[in-house]
C-alpha cells in the first residue's frame, strides 16, 4: 500500500524534475480537446493532481479551472503557469469542494498513487463534485501493480504507485454511478514497471 507522506515528501522534493522529465506528450493535447468537445461553454473543470499544471490546467481557460494537488512545491511550479485560476492544497480522497461543482474531472498520472483500498472511495468523491452528466478522465495502469522506486528519475527520490488494473477500474467505476465512454493506452516514458509501459486514460461519464 501506498505511503502518502513518502508520495507527497517525494513530489516536493523532485517537482523540478519531474517537471523536465515530463514535458509535454501529443495524446494528452488529444484527449483534453475531445473532453472539451463534450463540456458546455465555460466549463469548470477540476485538475486533481496537478502537478506544474500540466496538461490539464494550462489546457484549459484557467479561470475556469480549479488545480488540486497536495505538494506544496508542485502547485508553487502551477502558479508560475497560471495566470489566474484557484489552487489548492488538499487530497483526492477528501476533495475540498462542495457537491456538483465541476462539468469534469480530470486526474493525469495522480490517481495511481492513491492506496488500491482507497480507489472506490476516490472515485465517490469524484462522483460527488461532478454534476449531473458530467465527465472523468483519469491514468489507471493496464493490470493490477504495486511497486516502489527508491531512486525515481535517477533522483535518489523514493516515488510510490498503487494500481488496480483496467478491468477492475472499470468495474468500480460502474459501482460508483459512471459509465465507461472509452479508454486509450498510451505509452509512458515515466512508467516504473507496470505492463511493458503502458497507462491507460479512462473516459467515464455520470451515469
Amino acid at each position: 500500500m501506498t505511503d502518502r507522506s513518502v508520495i507527497r515528501a517525494g513530489y516536493d522534493e523532485l517537482a523540478e524534475d519531474y517537471q523536465r522529465a515530463r514535458g509535454d506528450r501529443d495524446h494528452d493535447e488529444e484527449r483534453l480537446a475531445d473532453l472539451a468537445g463534450r463540456l458546455p461553454s465555460s466549463p469548470h473543470v477540476l485538475d486533481a493532481g496537478c502537478g506544474d499544471g500540466r496538461p490539464v490546467s494550462t489546457w484549459f481557460d484557467d479561470s475556469e479551472v480549479a488545480s488540486l494537488d497536495f505538494s506544496r512545491t508542485q502547485l508553487e511550479l502551477a502558479r508560475e503557469q497560471l495566470s489566474s485560476g484557484w489552487l489548492t492544497q488538499g487530497d483526492m480522497t477528501a476533495l475540498p469542494f462542495e457537491t456538483d461543482s465541476f462539468d469534469a474531472v480530470c486526474a493525469f498520472n495522480s490517481f495511481i498513487h492513491i492506496p488500491d483500498s482507497e480507489h472506490g472511495a476516490t472515485l465517490r468523491e469524484f462522483r460527488r463534485v461532478l454534476r449531473p452528466g458530467g465527465w472523468l478522465l483519469f491514468t489507471t495502469g493496464c493490470s493490477e501493480w504495486e511497486g516502489r522506486n527508491p531512486d525515481w528519475l535517477e533522483t535518489g527520490v523514493a516515488m510510490e504507485w498503487s494500481i488496480l488494473g483496467v478491468e477492475q477500474t472499470h468495474e468500480l467505476l460502474e459501482e460508483r454511478g459512471f459509465e465507461v465512454e472509452e479508454t486509450w493506452v498510451y505509452p509512458d516514458k515515466l512508467d516504473d514497471g507496470n505492463d511493458d509501459s503502458k497507462f491507460p486514460l479512462v473516459l467515464a461519464q455520470v451515469a
